[in-house]
């Protein structure tokens, strides 16, 4: 059998400081929005303006944390991470989840509270910051989104912005209604959609940052058909040991045992390579990927998902 191992990958975007700018402005005015809100809350007694203001925590904490793993993805590749440092945005977003979670349960447990015993809402403290709430979420998507179209964690971003917008104009709302119909549950209520909107949120950041962690095949990547289309590649016969995963939310890779025809050179090895890396590049944005080059297969029939040798003890 002759193997010939081949590895190939396009140079990662040097985006890492320009994103870092961004979500360093973000930040900032992320932290103004929670103090503004989360005072409003305390001084008008709003469940609705303090669950905004939980929302905007969990948005200081997060952006606070990808501006952080922004950071650490300019870092190089070092002995003990060759990969570098692109999963640490990935355990960040993991905290986050978790920690949305947590601030959900709080929230509906304060709102079964005031369901109960209404509190007296002061309607001016309110209007004023969810008013701010909705200018600076405003100003927060438009930084977001005015040069992030090519970074899927800046456009993720800019888009969870524009649910605050939303959110923040729910709480006014909400002053509206007890402003002119003086109905104490709609304050509790207010804060219970805004709740609905971090669950569905958190859970979905949950289930992303697990499958990344677990090393997934991504959820829009079909295997097989990737298999396939390997497969149609001059010169490729078969396909087998094929692994697919991110090592970001933007960065995704690709290993697998390539089997060539028997009278195909070994010098055409190279460019058999290159026209797959470069067809799972334009098709599926991979842009990481190790071709290892095999002339026979293993011994038994070639799979798409080889099984691990087994060691046993004697």
């Amino acid at each position: 059998m002759m193997v010939q191992a081949q590895h190939s990958h396009n140079q990662y975007p040097d985006t890492h400081k320009h994103t870092a700018t961004q979500l360093k402005y973000v930040f900032i005015i992320t932290a103004v929005l929670l103090l503004a809100e989360f005072l409003g809350g305390l001084i008008s007694h709003s469940l609705a303006l303090l669950s905004d203001a939980g929302h905007a925590f969990t948005d200081f904490f997060a952006i606070g944390l990808a501006w952080f793993a922004a950071i650490q993805a300019q870092k190089k590749s070092d002995r003990q991470n060759t990969f570098g440092y692109y999963r640490a945005g990935i355990i960040a977003a993991f905290l986050n989840a978790v920690l949305l979670l947590l601030i959900v349960g709080w929230i509906g447990f304060e709102a079964f509270q005031r369901f109960h015993r209404p509190e007296n809402i002061s309607l001016p403290a309110l209007f004023f910051s969810a008013s701010l709430g909705v200018l600076l979420n405003i100003l927060n998507t438009w930084i977001l989104h005015r040069n992030g179209h090519d970074n899927l964690n800046i456009r993720a971003a800019a888009l969870h912005a524009l649910g605050d917008v939303g959110a923040s104009a729910g709480v006014l709302l909400s002053g509206f209604v007890l402003l002119f119909t003086g109905w104490q549950y709609a304050d509790p209520l207010a804060s219970l959609v805004v709740a609905l909107l971090i669950a569905k949120s958190a859970w979905s950041l949950l289930r992303t940052t697990i499958d990344i962690l677990m090393e997934a095949t991504p959820k829009d990547v079909n295997a097989q058909q990737i298999a396939g289309e390997i497969t149609d590649v001059q010169g490729v016969t078969k396909v087998h040991d094929l692994h697919i995963w991110s090592l970001d939310s933007g960065t995704r890779m690709l290993s697998a045992h390539v089997q060539i025809h028997e009278n195909k050179p070994i010098e055409d090895c190279d460019k058999l390579i290159n026209n797959i890396h470069t067809m799972l590049c334009d098709r599926y944005n991979i842009t990481h990927t190790t071709i290892q080059i095999e002339k026979n297969c293993c011994e038994k029939d070639p799979q798409l998902y080889c099984d691990p040798p087994s060691h046993a003890h004697t």
